[in-house]
């Protein structure tokens, strides 16, 4: 039976949860970017993991004073290591 938690909805499958985020807003807070399931995910893997708003990567990596290449490199290893349901 799925949680539900607006607008994320969450699925527990045995040791972890699946998050839908379909449903949430899909323009960067700050600039209207269209954002990817990948700048969500590092988002609210970084910032805040209730989040509905998001920032597009070159918005993020200013607020967190880092590189855009860096947030990349961080997203390619959640996706690489599969213990991160949020870049599945």
């Amino acid at each position: 039976m799925p949680l539900r938690f607006l607008p994320v909805t969450a699925q527990w499958y045995g040791r972890s949860w699946c998050f839908n985020m379909e449903g949430l807003h899909s323009g960067c807070k700050q600039c209207g970017a269209r954002l990817t399931s990948d700048e969500k995910a590092i988002y609210m893997k970084l910032v805040c993991r209730t989040a509905s708003r998001f920032l597009c990567l070159d918005c993020l990596s200013e607020s967190l004073g880092c590189t855009r290449q860096a947030l990349e490199e961080r997203i390619r290893y959640y996706r690489e290591s599969g213990n991160c349901v949020l870049f599945r």
